[in-house]
């Protein structure tokens, strides 16, 4: 959240004619160039990454590795101005998942749900089209270092768009406003693997050292007693995705003096399926920051 955003707003609109210009196939080699030269001039993008993917591939991770994860970096967030702007059908999207299946009961029992997503692949694909016809959906996050970007995203989207909610200068009333919205039967997005300035954290083991993560979400799972998925769309070459979705609790229901325990169960079942998720697609993570800088 301190990092000040790179790029600019005529860099990504000019990555967009010359797309339409040139083609995908253009378009993706001009994105490993892009990448490259992030990769080549910002350090600390090569040590986050590289203090990443060494925990997730069986070869210490070398520059082209590096590179790699960059370049899927640039693709994916490229593919989400593709697909907010109407290009969504250029993508196979795919679930093995059966609890993706769950989503439709939603509406018929007018529950709210919480989905904890991860900085992980392309939340753009969880579409309205994806969810069950009615379900409102909410994406709550901090988005004071991404303007720019989120910029280009209102003003090309074509298709039904989540509210968007700022957490940032709310402080404390924002548990009580994400609270209120499931209690209305809607759907709340929170990425729970960033921890935001002067949050509360939790400790957990994530990829053989212990993490901080956010207690915000998993406590407000507690609070309002909803389904809890863990949800996120990975990227594959060349254009598909799989939708990942899977039931993390049906509905926390304890005593305040249990609930300090199940906010700590919660938060591991969600690290459980992130490292699986890391493992199986390791260049689809994106938080290319010193993640374990207090752990190493």
């Amino acid at each position: 959240m301190q990092q000040k955003e790179l790029g600019s707003t005529f860099g990504v609109r000019l990555l967009l004619v010359l797309y339409r210009v040139l083609g995908r196939c253009v378009m993706g080699w001009i994105l490993w160039l892009v990448a490259l030269y992030y990769t080549c001039f910002y350090s600390r993008i090569r040590q986050a990454s590289r203090g990443f993917l060494k925990r997730v591939l069986v070869q210490p991770p070398g520059f082209w590795k590096v590179q790699h994860h960059v370049t899927m970096f640039a693709k994916v967030t490229f593919h989400r101005v593709l697909w907010i702007s109407g290009k969504q059908d250029s993508f196979d999207v795919y679930t093995e998942d059966e609890d993706v299946g769950q989503l439709a009961e939603l509406t018929e029992s007018g529950s709210g749900a919480l989905f904890l997503t991860s900085h992980m692949g392309n939340a753009a694909a969880f579409s309205p089209d994806l969810l069950p016809e009615g379900f409102k959906m909410n994406i709550a996050g901090y988005y004071s270092n991404a303007e720019r970007i989120n910029a280009i995203y209102s003003n090309l989207s074509s298709i039904e768009a989540p509210t968007i909610i700022n957490l940032e200068g709310i402080g404390a009333s924002s548990m009580v406003l994400l609270h209120d919205l499931l209690e209305k039967g809607q759907g709340v997005t929170l990425a729970a693997d960033r921890t935001g300035v002067g949050d509360r954290t939790l400790e957990v083991d994530f990829l053989g050292s212990p993490v901080s993560f956010p207690a915000g979400p998993f406590l407000l799972a507690a609070l309002s007693h909803c389904p809890v998925f863990f949800a996120v769309a990975v990227f594959s070459e060349p254009n598909c995705y799989e939708l990942i979705c899977r039931k993390l609790h049906a509905g926390i229901d304890v005593s305040r003096g249990e609930r300090d325990e199940a906010v700590l169960e919660l938060a591991g079942r969600y690290v459980e399926q992130l490292e699986i998720c890391c493992k199986a697609y390791p260049f689809n993570w994106f938080n290319f920051y010193s993640f374990w800088e207090h752990s190493d």
